[in-house]
C-alpha cells in the first residue's frame, strides 16, 4: 500500500513542468483583473513569504514558500488543468514532514506525514477539504497507534486506541464527533478493564469497571447521562477515560494557517 503510494507521488511530482522565473515585473494583474504572472509577498522584516506563478488567477507551475527566518516550508507542484497540485511541507530544518494533493487549493486524496526519521506517521485521506474514511496513526515502531473514521469532515464510525504491542485499548463509536454507541477499554492483555454505552455523547446504562482479575470493581447506572444514584458518581470511570480521550490525535497535522494552499 505504501508502496504504491509512494510511486503515485513521485510520477505526480516529477510528471509536472516547473516554470522558471524569467520575469522581471511580479505583482501585474490582467485586463480582468485577475493575477498574472509572477508574484511574491514579503514579511514585515522584509523576508520573502513566497513567489508563485498565475495565469487568468489561477496558480500554476511552481510555488515556494518560506517562513519569516527564510526556511523553506512548503513546495506545491500545479498541474496544467489549474486544479491539482502537489505540496511538500517542511520542518524548518528542510526535512520533509508531509506530502499530497490539493484540488483548488483544499487537501484532496491520500496524505502522508512523516517522522523525524522519515518514516510515515499518519496516513489520511481527504475529499476536497474534508477528511474522509480511515486515517491511520503508526507508533515509533511502525505499528498502528490509532484508527479514526471519518465521513464528510467529521468522526463517523468505529475509533480505535492500540497499545505499543499492538494489542486494542480503546474502542468507542462516533456519529459526526459525537460518542454514540458502545465503549470498551481493554487491558494489555486483553481482559476488560471498561464498558459502557453513549447516547447522543450522554453516558446511558450500566458501566462498569473490572479489575485484572476479571472482579468487578465499580458498577455505576446512567439515565440521560446523570447516575442514577447521585453518590454512585464515578470518579474512576471519570479518570480513565480522560487519560484515554488525551492520548487521542496526538500527533498535530503540519499545516498552513488555513489547511490550503498558501496564496
Amino acid at each position: 500500500m505504501k508502496t504504491l503510494l509512494f510511486t503515485l507521488l513521485f510520477v505526480f511530482t516529477f510528471g509536472i513542468t516547473f516554470a522558471t522565473e524569467t520575469d522581471t515585473v511580479f505583482n501585474q494583474t490582467d485586463a480582468k483583473g485577475q493575477r498574472t504572472g509572477f508574484w511574491k509577498r514579503y514579511y514585515r522584516n522584509g523576508k520573502l513569504a513566497y513567489v508563485a506563478e498565475f495565469r487568468a488567477g489561477r496558480p500554476i507551475g511552481r510555488m515556494l514558500r518560506y517562513d519569516e527566518d527564510g526556511n523553506k516550508r512548503v513546495l506545491v507542484q500545479h498541474r496544467p488543468d489549474g486544479h491539482k497540485s502537489f505540496a511538500e511541507l517542511y520542518s524548518p530544518e528542510g526535512n520533509v514532514v508531509a506530502r499530497g494533493l490539493y484540488y483548488d487549493q483544499k487537501k484532496d486524496s491520500t496524505w502522508l506525514y512523516y517522522g523525524s526519521k522519515g518514516q510515515v506517521v499518519m496516513i489520511e485521506h481527504w475529499v476536497r477539504g474534508l477528511k474522509e474514511g480511515e486515517q491511520i496513526t503508526y507508533s515509533d515502531e511502525g505499528r498502528i497507534a490509532e484508527r479514526q473514521r471519518w465521513r464528510k469532515g467529521k468522526q463517523n464510525g468505529d475509533q480505535e486506541l492500540f497499545y505499543a504491542t499492538g494489542a486494542l485499548r480503546m474502542k468507542w463509536h462516533l456519529v459526526d464527533d459525537v460518542a454514540d454507541g458502545e465503549v470498551l477499554y481493554l487491558f494489555s492483555e486483553g481482559a476488560k478493564r471498561m464498558a459502557g454505552k453513549y447516547v447522543a455523547g450522554k453516558r446511558e446504562g450500566y458501566w462498569t469497571v473490572w479489575d485484572l482479575d476479571g472482579r468487578i470493581v465499580e458498577q455505576t447506572e446512567y439515565r440521560n447521562g446523570v447516575p442514577v444514584n447521585a453518590a454512585e458518581q464515578s470518579r474512576m470511570q471519570d479518570s480513565i477515560m480522560q487519560s484515554l480521550f488525551d492520548n487521542a490525535g496526538k500527533i498535530p497535522e503540519p499545516s498552513l494557517e488555513s489547511g490550503n494552499a498558501p496564496y
